[in-house]
């Protein structure tokens, strides 16, 4: 699943760079108040205020539950002698903020996350700016200090780039891919220069991964059949350290004690595993068709299936039930990796060589909820922006809208090599799409 939509850099960023690699500062200050939500902070030379344009957050909620429709924000930036104006959205329910502004020659995009009490989980900033009249654009990305901060009234205001994704298509999109054992489903923000998507990925065990993916719109051109959009974002690479370093401050925040795994537990390509923790919990999970007696659910006879159950459910002792259950499944010629797991909540570094994160397990219902702000507020990568140098890499995308641009497909440009190049003009001269592979989304 993942391979099919590595390309898309709006909704499956998750395949290219990890799920949620962004990372986290304090983030600015937050509240909310009667009259809404607002923020506001600093990063690098600039400072801005943000604001919920009408309504109260918890009159949208119970809205939002089945609407699923955020609120406009607005705002101030002031940079230096001049103020651009933001625009953008709140979504109530999530959590998730984001605004943006430009000129020809500058562009601002702002990304956060509240959790339901009002503080911030993560907030970063990304900068383009061009000094050759658009033919390139150099990427800043910045942690957003909070702080409580006044802007100019008196400064004169930017004129507005009235260029990217044009207004009739801005807005939110769905896609749900479940054709497969996996399910993905993904609520895409098209804004004027900047495209960000909520995704949830259902692994064929029904567990769920949450991540928040955002990409910058370098341009945008009007090819009459279609419109051909260049986004690119940048890619910061953790190593195992960094990684467990952030998920334990992270953890420490949300006040969460769990396990370090010093190594992914689970077998390579999905392979079939099984677990009987120390507290007797027992999981099965991975591919369970190889098994030569076939029948069953997953390729496992209904007799060998009945007897693992048999033996979980027996007054055996925890090492008696694993060396037990071991022998059933050699006798059936199953290969099943025995894992072991700590009891409660455990994280892990997971590197496939392509996808690098941390990966949660063991939590409960109430725990997975705080997890998900890890996905959700993108805190790996925002950790890893003052530590790591990154690398700016382009898509190039076709979007064909249809039904009186209520629908769209997606289709990516490619050449032999790639989906990605680590140029604008790498992805500018991509003439071939691969049609095979798209992206059918709905509003």
């Amino acid at each position: 699943m993942k391979n099919k939509i590595k390309w898309l850099g709006i909704i499956a960023l998750a395949a290219v760079i990890g799920f949620g690699m962004f990372g986290c500062g304090e983030g600015p200050s937050t509240t909310t108040t009667t009259q809404g939500f607002s923020t506001s902070g600093t990063f690098g030379s600039y400072k801005f205020t943000l604001a919920q344009t009408t309504g109260n957050p918890s009159s949208y909620r119970s809205a939002r539950a089945s609407a699923s429709q955020p609120v406009p924000i607005n705002g101030r930036l002031e940079d230096g002698s001049i103020i651009f104006l933001l625009s953008g959205t709140y979504d109530p329910v999530s959590g998730n903020y984001t605004a943006s502004a430009s000129s020809s020659m500058i562009r601002f995009s702002i990304n956060g996350v509240q959790d339901t009490a009002g503080n911030v989980v993560s907030s970063s900033a990304t900068v383009l700016t061009s000094s050759d009249g658009g033919a390139t654009w150099e990427t800043n990305s910045y942690v957003i200090t909070k702080a409580a901060v006044t802007i100019s009234t008196s400064k004169p205001i930017a004129e507005a780039d009235n260029g990217g994704i044009p207004e009739w298509a801005r807005g939110f999109w769905s896609y749900v891919d479940d054709k497969d054992d996996w399910k993905y489903e993904a609520l895409i923000l098209f804004s004027q220069w900047s495209l960000k998507s909520d995704d949830i990925t259902t692994d064929p065990d029904g567990q769920k991964t949450y991540s928040t993916q955002s990409m910058n719109v370098i341009e945008t051109e009007n090819k009459t059949t279609h419109w051909d959009v260049i986004t690119s974002y940048l890619y910061y690479e953790p190593t195992k350290a960094l990684a467990e370093e952030a998920a334990a401050k992270f953890l420490s925040g949300k006040k969460l004690t769990a396990t370090k795994l010093d190594s992914d537990p689970f077998p390579p390509d999905s392979g079939a595993w099984w677990c009987i923790r120390d507290n007797g919990d027992f999981w099965q999970g991975g591919d369970w068709g190889g098994g030569p007696n076939g029948g069953g659910e997953g390729g496992v006879s209904e007799e060998t299936q009945a007897e693992i159950w048999s033996i979980f459910g027996s007054n055996m002792t925890i090492a008696q039930k694993r060396t037990a259950i071991s022998n059933v499944l050699s006798g059936a010629g199953i290969e099943a990796t025995m894992v072991t797991l700590p009891n409660g909540l455990y994280y892990y570094f997971y590197d496939d060589g392509y996808w690098k994160d941390i990966m949660f397990g063991g939590a409960s219902e109430a725990q997975w909820k705080t997890i998900d702000q890890w996905y959700s507020s993108n805190y790996l990568e925002n950790y890893l922006i003052e530590k790591v140098t990154p690398q700016t890499l382009y898509n190039k995308t076709k979007i064909v809208f249809g039904n009186n641009n209520t629908e769209l497909t997606m289709y990516p440009y490619c050449d032999e090599l790639s989906f990605e190049w680590n140029s604008i003009a790498g992805a500018r001269a991509a003439t071939e799409t691969w049609e095979d592979e798209y992206a059918f989304l709905t509003r």
